[in-house]
């Protein structure tokens, strides 16, 4: 069983994303962070050319940011839970249909909302892909979860009450938080 550390922070400042990686990176694989090399392209998961072999995926919402790397590729959202959203109405438009009943049967709709939202980001994060053309296509409240033909493992995680986390991987895997 694979180990996926997830970092967080709750006082970020919406400016330091790539900082915060880089410092925690520095950390990880004991080189100096002028020595990482980051390659953020536009509608791609950034990557680090140097070293090579670090999976790592990057989310942030309101004021939490948080960090997950991983031995291989990993998928990791994080949403704040929003009161003011009407789950039903979007859960109609955006999931898939089994999802969509998922919501309008849950005591807490809007939780239960943000957190299948969180699954899907953290399934397309793990592909490198965007929501767009693939919200609807694929359920994760059912098991398995497939995507694009592939299996895939995801797990809700907390690390605030007021949020919803989520991991997608393609293997076994636990999940260790630490709070930085």
């Amino acid at each position: 069983m694979d180990r996926i550390t997830v970092y967080y922070t709750d006082s970020y400042d919406g400016k330091s994303s790539h900082r915060l990686l880089r410092k925690i990176a520095s950390e990880l694989y004991g080189i100096t962070e002028d020595q990482l090399v980051l390659v953020s392209e536009f509608g791609k998961k950034p990557y680090f050319t140097t070293p090579t072999g670090v999976h790592f995926s990057i989310s942030h919402s309101d004021n939490l940011w948080a960090c997950a790397f991983a031995p291989r590729e990993v998928g990791l959202d994080v949403q704040i839970i929003n009161h003011r959203r009407d789950p039903l109405s979007l859960s109609k438009r955006f999931f898939h249909p089994d999802e969509a009943l998922y919501v309008g049967d849950a005591t807490d709709a809007i939780t239960t909302f943000t957190e299948i939202w969180a699954r899907k980001e953290a399934v397309v994060k793990l592909f490198g892909v965007g929501i767009a053309g693939y919200f609807d296509k694929f359920s994760t409240v059912s098991e398995p979860i497939v995507f694009e033909g592939k299996d895939v493992q995801v797990a809700n995680f907390l690390i605030s009450p007021e949020f919803a986390s989520a991991i997608a991987y393609s293997g076994e895997f636990e999940i260790k938080t630490v709070k930085i």
